[in-house]
């Protein structure tokens, strides 16, 4: 596993064509794909990830490396391509020691990435470190000197594959690496990696990109591949990927060979089935003014013109937690892309809207979601029915549905009963001093949607973390007092596991991300209550019992002699 592939033929590396020079970087041409062709070589070419590329530096420029490296984060934000940008830090042969700018034209910085470069071996470990024969077949390649370089680097791809008996192999030599030995993980699910792995790796974790930033990246790729385009069809691919520069860099390639080198709002619309942010903010604008049919007709209309009802969810989604945000007193943020005019009809939403019914929206699609993904629903079903309970609370009997039509009545004043015309109108009362409102107390969790949440809680847990799912087996929600949520296991060892800290921040945030609500979780073993007995035992029958045992055990009762 540890020895790489070799090319085809001398010089030649698969799939990978001749190169040429953009700002000064060496990239391929002809069938690499945008984002092969324009993956950043240094870390001042990193987008949105400027945190760790500013620790990386400091680190190489004051000599501080580490032998052990954990680079965290979702899909497509730059994991593989951060750790690669380290070696050729690491190994760059221009200069004596490690450089915080590599030079970009020795063999390292050129070769790093390719298969047939030694010193530098990327390695899936889902197919090709999982086991513990494999890592004992790249623990023998190891051991030997780097053949060109300073050292001999090993990139890990999807290390949270591993399992547990190889990373118990791989444990030991982090805890003593050979002096020429540097080991990177790369991995979507830190949590997933043994404690006692992460504890000797520097964690570094890349954050999802907001939009703009991948608009960014997008209008210069564009403007470089000399592709013809607008920004408002940039923003659609942009807010298509969903924070992975990988699948908007591909999202780019497959428009502009569709259009003949030119990308259109339409051309988008059509082939991924985004809508446009103006969709949106009428949906948006509708559910706020109580116009549920208007809602629903827009929503039907947007549909029916090939939006996806998945990529739409997604975007009522980002447009609903933009107006919690200013709800809660949250200033507006550059990275929200928002023009002046945008952000006053948000602004505008944010006011007409209940806080409860806005988190109550959320919550639903959360579900609908949750479903869509596990459950195999149909999604545009699944949208339609959380549209039609934001923008009529009515049908929605849940517990924080109530809450948003009270204040809805709250917020219209409770007017009375206009008078008959003839009636003299009643002198007008002197205004009562004003009486400050009272802190309206947060909506407590409710107990049924949790338990309804429990199972989907252990199936993912189940898929994801099997030995804390063997843990919670015949768990049940016992109580919820606020937002803490009481769970009974079945005895003192298994709630003791799972007060581990680890393991106890696992089972919160895959039940926060389900509720979509702050939740913490207290795990109490549940007490078995002993069989009740009716009066004192009587004496045993001895020859029953005889009897009973051989016809369990299909024995023959000896005749017993006295001697």
């Amino acid at each position: 596993m540890g020895s790489p592939r070799r090319s085809r033929r001398p010089g030649h590396h698969p799939g990978v064509a001749p190169r040429r020079r953009v700002h000064g970087h060496a990239v391929s041409e002809g069938r690499a794909s945008l984002y092969n062709r324009h993956r950043p070589t240094r870390f001042g070419d990193l987008v949105g990830q400027e945190h760790v590329a500013r620790a990386l530096t400091n680190a190489l420029a004051s000599g501080r490396t580490a032998r052990g490296y954990l680079f965290s984060g979702p899909r497509g934000t730059g994991k593989t391509t951060t750790a690669r940008i380290l070696a050729r830090c690491l190994n760059c042969q221009s200069v004596p020691a490690p450089t915080p700018e590599p030079c970009g034209h020795c063999d390292s910085c050129r070769r790093t990435g390719h298969d047939d470069w030694l010193d530098v071996v990327e390695v899936d470990a889902a197919s090709s470190a999982r086991r513990i024969d494999e890592m004992r077949d790249w623990l023998e390649t190891v051991r030997y000197a780097p053949v060109a370089c300073r050292f001999r680097i090993t990139i890990m791809d999807e290390a949270h594959q591993i399992q547990e008996s190889a990373a118990s192999a791989l444990l030991k030599t982090l805890e003593e690496p050979p002096p020429h030995l540097v080991v990177i993980l790369c991995t979507t699910h830190p949590w997933e990696i043994l404690p006692t792995i992460r504890s000797r790796l520097q964690h570094y974790a890349l954050r999802r990109p907001e939009a703009p930033e991948v608009t960014r990246v997008l209008e210069r790729v564009a403007r470089e591949e000399r592709i013809e385009t607008t920004p408002a069809a940039l923003d659609l691919v942009a807010r298509a990927a969903d924070g992975s520069f990988r699948d908007a860099l591909s999202l780019l390639d497959q428009l502009a060979g569709y259009g003949g080198g030119r990308v259109e709002v339409g051309e988008v619309m059509e082939l991924l089935g985004v809508v446009e942010r103006e969709t949106l903010h009428e949906l948006i604008d509708l559910m706020a003014g109580g116009d549920a049919a208007g809602a629903f007709t827009r929503l039907e209309a947007a549909l029916d013109g090939g939006a996806d009802p998945e990529q739409l969810m997604r975007g009522i989604v980002g447009q609903l937690r933009w107006v919690l945000l200013l709800q809660q007193g949250t200033d507006p943020r550059e990275e929200w892309g928002l023009s002046d005019e945008e952000l006053g009809r948000v602004r505008a939403q944010a006011n007409q809207l209940p806080a409860v019914q806005v988190t109550r929206g959320l919550d639903l699609l959360a579900e609908a979601q949750i479903r869509i993904r596990h459950g195999g629903a149909d999604p545009r079903v699944q949208l339609e029915l959380a549209i039609a309970k934001l923008g009529r609370p009515p049908l929605d009997a849940h517990l924080e549905a109530l809450a948003a039509r009270l204040e809805t009545l709250e917020r219209a004043g409770g007017a009375s009963p206009a008078r008959p015309a003839s009636d003299p109108p009643p002198p007008a009362p002197a205004a009562p001093p004003p009486v400050p409102e009272p802190a309206r107390e947060p909506v407590p969790a409710d107990r049924e949607h949790v338990e309804r949440l429990w199972p989907q809680v252990l199936a993912r847990l189940e898929d994801e973390a099997p030995h804390l799912h063997g843990f919670l087996a015949g768990s049940r929600v016992e109580e919820i007092e606020g937002e803490r949520v009481t769970v009974g296991v079945a005895g003192e060892v298994q709630a003791r596991m799972l007060r581990r800290p680890d393991d106890h921040r696992r089972v919160e945030d895959t039940l926060r991300e389900l509720a979509g609500r702050d939740l913490t979780v207290e795990v109490v073993p549940v007490a078995v209550a002993a069989p009740e007995v009716a009066g004192e035992p009587g004496p045993v029958d001895d020859e029953a019992l005889i009897r009973e045992i051989a016809s369990t055990f299909n024995a023959v009762v000896e005749p017993h002699h006295e001697p």
